[in-house]
Protein backbone atom coordinates (compact mmCIF):
# COMPACT_ATOMS: atom_id res chain seq x y z
CA UNK A 1 0.00 0.00 0.00
CA UNK A 2 1.33 2.95 -1.48
CA UNK A 3 1.60 6.10 0.99
CA UNK A 4 1.91 10.09 0.18
CA UNK A 5 4.59 11.60 2.01
CA UNK A 6 4.53 15.68 3.31
CA UNK A 7 6.14 17.76 2.22
CA UNK A 8 7.62 18.71 5.96
CA UNK A 9 11.41 17.46 4.91
CA UNK A 10 12.00 19.36 2.12
CA UNK A 11 13.72 22.62 2.04
CA UNK A 12 13.00 25.83 0.02
CA UNK A 13 14.34 28.32 -2.23
CA UNK A 14 13.14 31.70 -3.19
CA UNK A 15 13.60 33.87 -5.87
CA UNK A 16 16.99 36.22 -5.77
CA UNK A 17 18.61 36.73 -3.24
CA UNK A 18 17.67 32.99 -2.55
CA UNK A 19 16.94 31.60 0.72
CA UNK A 20 17.65 28.15 1.40
CA UNK A 21 15.69 27.10 5.00
CA UNK A 22 16.26 23.66 6.81
CA UNK A 23 13.03 22.45 8.43
CA UNK A 24 13.72 23.84 11.60
CA UNK A 25 14.31 26.90 10.84
CA UNK A 26 10.81 26.82 8.40
CA UNK A 27 8.80 25.97 11.38
CA UNK A 28 10.30 29.24 13.66
CA UNK A 29 10.09 31.50 10.29
CA UNK A 30 6.29 30.04 10.27
CA UNK A 31 5.14 30.33 13.57
CA UNK A 32 6.85 33.75 13.10
CA UNK A 33 4.07 34.93 10.34
CA UNK A 34 1.14 32.42 11.60
CA UNK A 35 1.84 29.98 8.73
CA UNK A 36 1.69 26.25 8.94
CA UNK A 37 3.41 23.39 7.26
CA UNK A 38 0.67 20.28 6.25
CA UNK A 39 0.56 17.69 9.08
CA UNK A 40 2.81 14.65 8.03
CA UNK A 41 0.92 12.38 9.90
CA UNK A 42 -2.10 13.62 7.73
CA UNK A 43 0.24 13.48 4.37
CA UNK A 44 -2.23 11.00 2.07
CA UNK A 45 -4.68 8.49 1.74
CA UNK A 46 -3.85 5.20 0.88
CA UNK A 47 -3.40 3.97 -2.95
CA UNK A 48 -7.16 2.39 -2.54
CA UNK A 49 -8.33 5.51 -2.14
CA UNK A 50 -7.65 7.26 -4.65
CA UNK A 51 -9.66 8.29 -7.48
CA UNK A 52 -7.19 8.85 -10.32
CA UNK A 53 -5.70 5.55 -12.34
CA UNK A 54 -2.68 4.50 -10.56
CA UNK A 55 -0.91 2.60 -13.37
CA UNK A 56 1.54 -0.23 -12.82
CA UNK A 57 2.43 -0.87 -9.08
CA UNK A 58 5.31 -1.86 -9.84
CA UNK A 59 6.40 2.06 -11.34
CA UNK A 60 4.68 3.83 -8.92
CA UNK A 61 6.79 1.46 -6.31
CA UNK A 62 9.76 2.54 -8.04
CA UNK A 63 8.92 6.41 -7.91
CA UNK A 64 8.62 6.08 -4.56
CA UNK A 65 11.64 4.94 -3.82
CA UNK A 66 12.98 7.32 -5.22
CA UNK A 67 11.53 9.84 -3.50
CA UNK A 68 11.61 8.68 -0.23
CA UNK A 69 15.53 8.62 -0.98
CA UNK A 70 15.47 12.10 -1.71
CA UNK A 71 16.27 11.45 -5.14
CA UNK A 72 14.39 14.16 -6.61
CA UNK A 73 15.38 14.48 -10.00
CA UNK A 74 15.04 10.85 -10.68
CA UNK A 75 11.45 10.46 -8.83
CA UNK A 76 10.46 13.57 -11.32
CA UNK A 77 11.31 11.85 -14.03
CA UNK A 78 9.54 8.70 -12.90
CA UNK A 79 6.32 10.32 -12.01
CA UNK A 80 6.35 12.65 -14.75
CA UNK A 81 6.73 9.34 -17.31
CA UNK A 82 3.30 7.91 -15.15
CA UNK A 83 1.76 11.30 -15.58
CA UNK A 84 2.87 11.18 -19.60
CA UNK A 85 0.33 7.93 -19.81
CA UNK A 86 -2.19 9.01 -17.52
CA UNK A 87 -2.25 12.53 -17.52
CA UNK A 88 -5.30 12.85 -14.94
CA UNK A 89 -3.42 11.37 -12.57
CA UNK A 90 -4.01 13.39 -9.35
CA UNK A 91 -1.59 11.25 -7.06
CA UNK A 92 1.13 11.47 -9.71
CA UNK A 93 1.01 14.90 -10.02
CA UNK A 94 0.83 15.47 -6.42
CA UNK A 95 4.65 13.80 -6.43
CA UNK A 96 5.63 15.76 -9.13
CA UNK A 97 4.51 19.03 -7.30
CA UNK A 98 6.64 17.75 -4.37
CA UNK A 99 9.48 16.68 -6.02
CA UNK A 100 9.24 20.04 -7.89
CA UNK A 101 9.59 21.47 -4.39
CA UNK A 102 12.20 19.06 -3.50
CA UNK A 103 14.36 20.45 -6.26
CA UNK A 104 13.65 24.23 -5.45
CA UNK A 105 11.18 24.24 -8.99
CA UNK A 106 8.78 26.27 -7.08
CA UNK A 107 6.93 28.07 -9.88
CA UNK A 108 5.59 24.71 -11.22
CA UNK A 109 5.49 23.04 -7.52
CA UNK A 110 2.87 25.98 -6.98
CA UNK A 111 0.98 24.96 -10.64
CA UNK A 112 1.37 21.39 -9.86
CA UNK A 113 -0.43 21.68 -6.23
CA UNK A 114 -2.97 24.13 -7.43
CA UNK A 115 -3.87 21.85 -9.94
CA UNK A 116 -4.26 18.88 -8.12
CA UNK A 117 -6.49 21.36 -5.30
CA UNK A 118 -8.95 22.01 -8.22
CA UNK A 119 -8.69 18.71 -10.20
CA UNK A 120 -8.53 15.73 -7.60
CA UNK A 121 -11.98 14.02 -6.93
CA UNK A 122 -10.33 12.84 -3.64
CA UNK A 123 -11.36 15.39 -1.14
CA UNK A 124 -7.94 14.46 0.97
CA UNK A 125 -5.85 14.78 -2.01
CA UNK A 126 -7.80 18.17 -2.69
CA UNK A 127 -6.77 19.49 0.50
CA UNK A 128 -3.07 18.10 0.76
CA UNK A 129 -2.59 20.19 -2.65
CA UNK A 130 -4.14 23.05 -1.43
CA UNK A 131 -1.58 22.98 2.31
CA UNK A 132 1.02 22.54 0.02
CA UNK A 133 0.02 25.74 -2.57
CA UNK A 134 -0.65 27.98 0.25
CA UNK A 135 2.32 27.25 2.31
CA UNK A 136 4.66 28.06 -0.79
CA UNK A 137 2.62 31.08 -1.84
CA UNK A 138 2.86 32.54 1.77
CA UNK A 139 6.41 31.57 2.48
CA UNK A 140 7.34 33.20 -0.67
CA UNK A 141 5.11 36.06 0.59
CA UNK A 142 7.35 36.07 3.88
CA UNK A 143 10.25 35.46 2.12
CA UNK A 144 10.01 38.83 -0.05
CA UNK A 145 9.05 40.76 3.34
CA UNK A 146 12.10 40.06 5.11
CA UNK A 147 14.10 40.80 2.11
CA UNK A 148 12.51 43.82 1.33
CA UNK A 149 15.07 46.78 1.06
CA UNK A 150 15.58 49.36 3.78
CA UNK A 151 16.74 52.04 1.86
CA UNK A 152 15.75 54.09 -1.39
CA UNK A 153 19.77 53.23 -2.58
CA UNK A 154 19.16 49.42 -1.52
CA UNK A 155 15.40 49.57 -3.16
CA UNK A 156 16.78 50.46 -6.70
CA UNK A 157 19.30 47.65 -6.94
CA UNK A 158 17.08 45.19 -5.62
CA UNK A 159 14.17 45.55 -8.13
CA UNK A 160 15.90 44.62 -11.20
CA UNK A 161 15.92 40.93 -9.83
CA UNK A 162 12.78 41.22 -7.47
CA UNK A 163 10.23 38.61 -9.73
CA UNK A 164 7.29 40.65 -7.47
CA UNK A 165 8.26 44.22 -8.59
CA UNK A 166 6.05 46.32 -10.51
CA UNK A 167 6.88 48.50 -12.80
CA UNK A 168 10.71 48.13 -13.96
CA UNK A 169 13.18 51.21 -13.13
CA UNK A 170 14.91 52.90 -16.07
CA UNK A 171 18.11 51.10 -14.79
CA UNK A 172 16.47 47.60 -15.48
CA UNK A 173 14.72 48.12 -18.50
CA UNK A 174 18.27 48.52 -19.68
CA UNK A 175 19.69 45.56 -18.29
CA UNK A 176 16.42 43.80 -19.58
CA UNK A 177 17.90 44.55 -23.39
CA UNK A 178 20.56 42.48 -22.83
CA UNK A 179 17.62 39.60 -23.85
CA UNK A 180 17.65 38.87 -26.80
CA UNK A 181 15.90 35.31 -27.54
CA UNK A 182 13.52 33.20 -25.02
CA UNK A 183 12.96 29.79 -25.68
CA UNK A 184 10.28 27.58 -24.21
CA UNK A 185 10.99 23.96 -24.14
CA UNK A 186 7.21 21.96 -23.47
CA UNK A 187 5.06 18.94 -24.10
CA UNK A 188 1.96 18.38 -24.83
CA UNK A 189 1.06 16.11 -21.96
CA UNK A 190 2.22 18.94 -19.45
CA UNK A 191 -0.59 20.99 -18.17
CA UNK A 192 1.92 23.39 -16.43
CA UNK A 193 2.54 24.31 -20.29
CA UNK A 194 -1.05 24.90 -20.79
CA UNK A 195 -1.31 27.02 -18.20
CA UNK A 196 1.76 29.17 -19.14
CA UNK A 197 0.94 29.59 -22.72
CA UNK A 198 -1.35 32.80 -22.61
CA UNK A 199 1.38 34.43 -20.08
CA UNK A 200 3.94 33.33 -22.76
CA UNK A 201 2.13 35.03 -25.86
CA UNK A 202 1.37 38.16 -23.87
CA UNK A 203 4.51 38.53 -23.09
CA UNK A 204 5.58 37.67 -26.62
CA UNK A 205 3.27 40.41 -27.90
CA UNK A 206 4.87 42.81 -25.25
CA UNK A 207 8.14 42.09 -26.52
CA UNK A 208 7.37 42.41 -30.38
CA UNK A 209 10.36 43.49 -32.73
CA UNK A 210 12.90 43.50 -29.59
CA UNK A 211 12.74 40.01 -28.51
CA UNK A 212 12.54 36.90 -30.29
CA UNK A 213 10.33 33.66 -28.56
CA UNK A 214 10.05 30.36 -29.59
CA UNK A 215 8.38 27.34 -28.12
CA UNK A 216 10.03 23.86 -29.06
CA UNK A 217 8.39 20.47 -28.03
CA UNK A 218 10.87 18.97 -26.14
CA UNK A 219 9.61 15.23 -27.59
CA UNK A 220 10.20 16.03 -31.35
CA UNK A 221 13.02 14.30 -32.45
CA UNK A 222 14.92 17.36 -34.01
CA UNK A 223 14.38 19.51 -30.87
CA UNK A 224 17.02 16.67 -29.17
CA UNK A 225 20.25 18.29 -29.87
CA UNK A 226 19.21 21.32 -28.39
CA UNK A 227 17.35 19.62 -26.03
CA UNK A 228 20.57 18.72 -24.76
CA UNK A 229 22.47 21.86 -25.13
CA UNK A 230 20.33 23.07 -22.41
CA UNK A 231 20.18 19.99 -20.30
CA UNK A 232 16.36 20.43 -20.03
CA UNK A 233 15.15 17.79 -17.73
CA UNK A 234 11.74 19.29 -16.56
CA UNK A 235 8.81 21.38 -18.26
CA UNK A 236 8.35 23.73 -18.94
CA UNK A 237 12.10 24.81 -19.04
CA UNK A 238 12.91 28.68 -20.64
CA UNK A 239 16.16 29.44 -21.95
CA UNK A 240 17.33 33.30 -21.68
CA UNK A 241 19.71 33.69 -24.65
CA UNK A 242 21.64 37.09 -25.24
CA UNK A 243 22.53 38.92 -29.06
CA UNK A 244 25.83 36.34 -29.23
CA UNK A 245 23.38 33.48 -28.53
CA UNK A 246 24.77 32.78 -24.77
CA UNK A 247 22.71 31.87 -22.09
CA UNK A 248 21.72 34.25 -19.70
CA UNK A 249 19.01 32.55 -17.25
CA UNK A 250 17.98 28.31 -17.29
CA UNK A 251 14.82 28.39 -15.51
CA UNK A 252 12.27 25.64 -15.04
CA UNK A 253 8.85 26.03 -14.12
CA UNK A 254 6.14 28.40 -15.54
CA UNK A 255 6.62 32.22 -14.37
CA UNK A 256 3.40 33.66 -14.55
CA UNK A 257 1.35 37.07 -14.72
CA UNK A 258 4.07 39.85 -14.92
CA UNK A 259 6.67 37.68 -13.23
CA UNK A 260 7.88 36.52 -16.86
CA UNK A 261 8.61 39.73 -18.18
CA UNK A 262 9.98 40.87 -14.25
CA UNK A 263 12.53 38.01 -14.91
CA UNK A 264 13.51 39.31 -18.79
CA UNK A 265 14.24 43.09 -17.80
CA UNK A 266 16.11 41.64 -14.36
CA UNK A 267 18.42 40.17 -16.99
Amino acid sequence: MLELLSIGRLSLKFGEPRLRLNIVALSIGLAAVGLALPNPSSAGPSSSSSSSSRGPAGQYSAALGLYKAANYAQALSAFEAIARKSPTDDTAHYYIALCCQGLHQNSRAALEYRYVASASRNPQLRQMAQKGYDSLTRLQSAAVAQAAPSSPTSASSSSAVSLGAGAASPTTVVRGSRVKKVIEFYTTWCHVCSEFADTFERTKAKYSGRIQFEQLNAEEPENSELKAKYNVKAYPTLIYLDASGAVLRRGEGAPMGPNFGNIIESL
